[in-house]
């Protein structure tokens, strides 16, 4: 039948067997690392008669070329660029750089050595000239994992954003246009790119969690033991989970502590990323230390226990194309306060299984928190609705790879 391989293009993926040597400067591990890497583990379990190749982002302590999982090559590559950072994560121009680097990989390979491209897409216009560029070399079709739409959902949040997103936005149209499948996180997306493309879309919805069965997954020695170094003394404890960039909303926790006491309340931040030392400094300055708890980069397999520890989860962001990490959070039945965006209203109802607070309304969302530390009634409603809305719109990673998988064999057959 010839070639049985699949090109994965994307500047995220997982370091799993390479966290010492992984250097968050370049780029913070996080969700979208974790659900691309999974995906590709089950589908290539699942498509044993193909092979896998993954060319994402280079890192100057990872291998240029290793196994993941036994069985799909990764490919590190990234061209040399100067070490300025970025207010959105890692260095300026990371993406452009592995783009670019990917850009000139793609010659390397024979014309019939892949019979797909599967892409995954973060609102990055380079990224998404690169897949465009990439299908017209490889002459091959393209299937688009779209984790976060740049036109859709994202807002410029620095100067340079500013200047480029029309280009960006353009660029994102031009390449979904091209793409033979685009698979999305939300209806919200989804009706943005058939309404602003004039080629009629094979578009889905697919909507899953890295990590399926959470519940099921809590370790209660772990959560014991988590609560006896951080907690010992039973505080509320409010979740922040994720990045700490400045598109995640960090400085609404920092607003936030001004109405909270810390003999009541501990603000659990559990990530890493460029802000980082900034949002130790503004919560230095306003002496408000004895309120945080900053655990760092938490590995995957703890989430759950740390959810399991919380009272509420926080979710300030700017923007969310779904927000992931809400559904990880409604999946363990721990009620979330979020702004009231669009995507977000997509998946949470206020007062029925989670609370809604207008973005930038740092005194709504510290009333929503004493709501739910007040109102048994309305904390275990609002709990145990999100577990159920969790449920419904999650489906497993296997029902998803295994959709992917059905795609791509097609593909292969024709």
């Amino acid at each position: 039948m010839g070639s049985r391989e699949i090109l994965v293009l994307t500047p995220f993926f997982s370091c799993e067997g390479y966290e010492e040597k992984w250097d968050i400067k370049y780029d913070p591990q996080g969700g979208m690392q974790l659900l691309i890497s999974r995906l590709c583990i089950y589908m290539s379990n699942t498509l044993q008669d193909m092979k896998f190749t993954v060319i994402t982002m280079g890192q100057p302590r990872i291998p240029k070329e290793r196994l993941y999982a036994g069985k799909i090559k990764v490919l590190s590559r990234r061209v040399p660029i100067p070490k300025i950072h970025s207010s959105l994560g890692g260095y300026c121009g990371l993406i452009k750089a592995w783009a670019v680097a990917t850009f000139f990989e793609l010659f390397k390979f024979p014309k019939d050595r892949f019979i797909v491209i599967f892409a995954h897409a973060d609102g990055s216009g380079t990224a998404m000239l690169l897949y465009y560029l990439a299908k017209k070399i490889l002459r091959i079709p393209l299937i688009l994992q779209i984790h976060s739409s740049r036109g859709a959902t994202q807002r410029p949040t620095n100067l340079w954003e500013k200047i480029t997103n029309s280009l960006a936005v353009k660029m994102e149209l031009k390449t979904v246009s091209c793409a033979d499948k685009i698979y999305v996180l939300s209806d919200y997306t989804k009706e943005y790119y058939t309404d602003n493309t004039t080629k009629e879309l094979n578009i889905e919805k697919i909507v899953y969690l890295p990590i399926s069965n959470m519940r099921e997954r809590v370790d209660k020695t772990r959560v014991k033991q988590i609560q006896n170094e951080i907690n010992p003394s039973n505080r509320k404890i409010l979740l922040y989970l994720g990045r700490i960039s400045e598109e995640k909303g960090w400085e609404a926790f920092v607003e936030l502590s001004e109405y909270l006491s810390p003999d009541k309340y501990m603000i659990l931040i559990c990530g890493d990323g460029p802000d980082l030392q900034k949002m130790r400094k503004k919560i230095h300055d306003k002496k408000k230390d004895d309120l945080f708890t900053f655990m760092g980069f938490i590995k995957h397999e703890d989430v759950q226990n740390y959810i399991t520890l919380a009272d509420i989860g926080i979710v300030p962001s700017k923007y969310e194309e779904l927000g992931l990490v809400i559904l990880e959070m409604m999946s363990m039945g721990l009620p979330v306060i979020s702004y009231n965006l669009p995507t977000v209203r997509q998946i949470i109802e206020h007062k029925k299984n989670g609370l809604l607070v207008e973005q930038d309304n740092i005194l709504d969302m510290y009333d929503s928190i004493r709501q739910l530390c007040m109102d048994k009634v309305l904390y275990t409603r609002i709990s145990q609705n999100a577990i159920e809305t969790s449920r419904v719109i999650c489906t497993g990673i296997n029902n998803v790879g295994d959709k992917i998988g059905d795609y791509i064999r097609e593909v292969g057959e024709r």
